[in-house]
């Protein structure tokens, strides 16, 4: 199936021209290394998940012939045969489940003694509603990240706490919070900023350069995921920030710190390098950012022990 597509060839050509470019030993090994990466990301992109793509094309005709029939024919065919191409998602135990008889017992008792329904306003100590109190509350908002996932105060500022409790050097967790913001200078806030005049990602030239496609689906970081062995959780690669991911493994999903300040000092050194290549560097292959990133955590843990073992008790 990729021979058959034009653009294969050209994916392979340039990921054998990058292999070859950014190798300092072993080139063969980089160079095939490279292919692997390009051909994987280029066919999930492509081409997806061919047998879903099927499925779908076949209820589309379906649908498709049964309007072309409504409006054609006086008797069209029945509506059976669309509804049975199309998966139902309610099962009949779920069904079932739903629509049984619920007991006394189970039931949920409500007050007898409920209050009249009113409208109020939480934002004032009156409950009523003003332009000033409506003013301050858009004054708090507009000066917080524009996050749909911390709109609870209590949980924003727990991951906070989390993101700047994580065992790192200070200039990487600066780092992490300014990814998180979205104040990084990737293409897309350079545009905004009128900085550059189009907005693609400088390593592959096929999306918009954001925090989630500079870190996540972007053919570079995948292969550095790829050599890490870092397993991303399910629906990292769906997410469209850099925030939403770290939210999901701090918040949603509880990840260990340690994995967390991982995959933050990784995207670091992701990051570090674009901007030397950007200034005329040479692109580092991902194999060596992840010794580069494993390095720096090393170390900083042992300089920390040593500073604890140094420190006089009181």
């Amino acid at each position: 199936m990729w021979l058959k597509d034009q653009r294969c060839e050209q994916v392979v050509n340039d990921a054998w021209q990058n292999g070859l470019s950014s190798a300092e030993d072993n080139t063969l090994q980089n160079c095939l290394d490279q292919c692997r990466f390009s051909l994987d990301y280029w066919n999930k992109k492509v081409f997806g998940h061919v047998g879903k793509k099927e499925e779908e094309r076949k209820v589309e005709e379906i649908v498709v012939g049964y309007y072309q029939n409504l409006f054609q024919k006086n008797n069209p065919k029945e509506f059976t045969e669309l509804l049975a191409a199309i998966q139902s998602k309610v099962t009949p135990a779920m069904n079932q489940q739903l629509n049984r008889e619920y007991s006394e017992k189970q039931s949920i008792p409500l007050s007898s003694c409920l209050p009249e329904d009113k409208l109020v306003w939480a934002k004032s100590p009156n409950e009523k509603f003003s332009i000033r109190s409506a003013y301050a509350v858009a004054t708090r908002l507009l000066l917080q990240p524009n996050r749909g996932a911390s709109s609870n105060m209590g949980l924003g500022r727990q991951f906070w706490n989390r993101l700047w409790a994580l065992p790192l050097p200070h200039k990487t967790r600066h780092f992490a919070w300014q990814a998180c913001c979205d104040i990084l200078p990737t293409k897309i806030n350079l545009l905004k900023c009128k900085v550059v005049q189009d907005s693609l990602c400088d390593g592959c030239r096929m999306e918009v350069e954001t925090t989630g496609h500079a870190f996540i689906t972007c053919p570079r970081a995948y292969e550095v995921w790829a050599c890490s062995k870092v397993v991303l959780l399910g629906g990292a690669f769906s997410l469209t920030s850099f925030y939403d991911i770290i939210w999901k493994m701090l918040m949603v999903d509880q990840v260990d710190v340690d994995m967390v300040a991982r995959v933050v000092t990784l995207a670091c050194v992701m990051w570090h390098n674009k901007n030397e290549v950007r200034l005329g560097a040479q692109r580092k292959p991902g194999n060596m950012l992840v010794r580069w990133a494993a390095t720096y955590i090393e170390e900083y843990g042992a300089a920390i022990v040593a500073q604890t073992n140094s420190e006089p008790i009181m």
